[in-house]
């Protein structure tokens, strides 16, 4: 046993700060909880330790004879679990006052919260990863059955828990399970109904990591995400949305393009019982080849041999709305500047769209990223209709 799981079980009610070179709470002196603060610059070895008490009961010490025992202890002891039980050991046997001046322990607590909330941190205590000094946050973390690692922060309120309400939280999973912990006003609640989640989605992470890895998908994502854009062809993507309790089952499709290069394939969604095609003993990326009868997936990006050549071919139309664009106006058009990349867009088109994915408007720009590849974009606003807008 490691000497920090041997503190948590001799002594569940102090609190180590990062590095465990701070520790504060208390202990049980004299049948009495009382607030100390040990500083062992050297954890786990307890050269300079310092042992600072708040409030003084009757102890037979005075502070020489309190010095000389840490003394004496810090040569009998190596590491401050076995120092820290020789130290409440006596202390506990000492009858009479101890007349050490009065020392200001840089965090004050109220006792019986302090108490009360790392009881109930402690019910999941395996899992604990951080607890800030103040105890404003509680960090857990969990891995699922194929070794991924989850976390959840659950911020902790002053008024926790005599006021009890629904606690926030940072946790990545899909939006629908968020729902179910918004409801939870007990931390030792929300964090068991986080595990539970976790045992849920693991099957539908592992389909997660499957389309990552080989669906060629456009843009980013993170295991919070249930919706994928994946290029069909160069100018057709379909937004795949899975199911994340029945993510075997056939998804939901949508395909984007211009209509001359997506009605082939959206014939074909019409055209045939769907469920019969999809299989769950084939891979997803075999699924959907079948699906739209093609050989293989559209890269997300494709050289182009003659940059110029392709924009010249491709600009007549935007790559939001699929409209036409005129060639004869372009200050009212935005090519993506990766080269790699052919979209173009109409300005009130591309402005909204970052200003619906969260860009804020500053010094008459907006800055984002390109619907098509995700390419830094930035955008002047001036002269434009979607600034009367807003």
């Amino acid at each position: 046993m490691s000497e920090l799981q041997d503190m948590f079980e001799k002594f569940p009610l102090l609190l180590p700060s990062n590095d465990n070179t701070v520790w504060i709470g208390v202990v049980l002196l004299k049948s009495q909880y009382q607030q100390v603060e040990i500083i062992c610059p050297s954890f786990p070895n307890i050269e300079n330790i310092q042992f600072n008490i708040s409030t003084y009961e009757n102890f037979n010490l005075d502070q020489f004879e309190l010095n000389k025992i840490i003394e004496q202890f810090s040569k009998n002891a190596n590491v401050l679990p076995e120092f820290l039980s020789s130290l409440i050991d006596v202390l506990n046997k000492s009858t009479g006052l101890l007349t050490l001046p009065q020392v200001n322990i840089s965090h004050k607590i109220n006792q019986d919260r302090f108490c009360s909330i790392i009881q109930e941190i402690k019910i999941w205590d395996k899992y604990v990863y951080d607890i800030e000094e103040n105890l404003c946050f509680v960090t857990y973390k969990i891995n699922d059955e194929s070794g991924r690692q989850h976390s959840i922060k659950i911020h902790i309120p002053i008024e926790y828990p005599a006021i009890k309400k629904s606690l926030e939280f940072d946790a990545t999973i899909p939006t629908f399970f968020m729902n179910s912990l918004l409801k939870i006003n007990i931390i030792s609640g929300l964090f068991e109904e986080f595990k539970n989640i976790i045992a849920t989605l693991s099957h539908f992470w592992d389909l997660h990591d499957e389309i990552v890895n080989t669906c060629n998908l456009i843009g980013t994502y993170s295991l919070a995400d249930v919706k994928y854009r994946i290029p069909i062809e160069k100018h057709v993507i379909a937004i795949i949305e899975i199911d994340p309790i029945n993510h075997l089952s056939l998804p939901r499709i949508e395909l984007y393009g211009r209509i001359e290069d997506t009605d082939k394939f959206q014939k074909r969604l019409n055209k045939f019982e769907l469920n019969s095609i999809w299989s769950t003993d084939k891979s997803f990326k075999d699924n959907l080849m079948e699906l739209f009868e093609i050989k293989d997936l559209a890269s997300q990006y494709e050289e182009i041999e003659n940059p110029i050549e392709e924009f010249e071919q491709n600009s007549n139309y935007c790559f939001i709305c699929y409209g036409d664009l005129d060639k004869n106006s372009k200050k009212h058009t935005k090519v993506c500047a990766n080269n790699k990349c052919d979209a173009v867009y109409h300005m009130s088109c591309i402005c909204e769209w970052m200003l619906n994915s969260g860009s804020t408007p500053a010094f008459k720009h907006l800055q984002g990223k390109c619907p098509q590849c995700e390419e830094k974009l930035l955008v002047a606003l001036e002269d434009f209709d979607i600034m009367k807008k807003n």
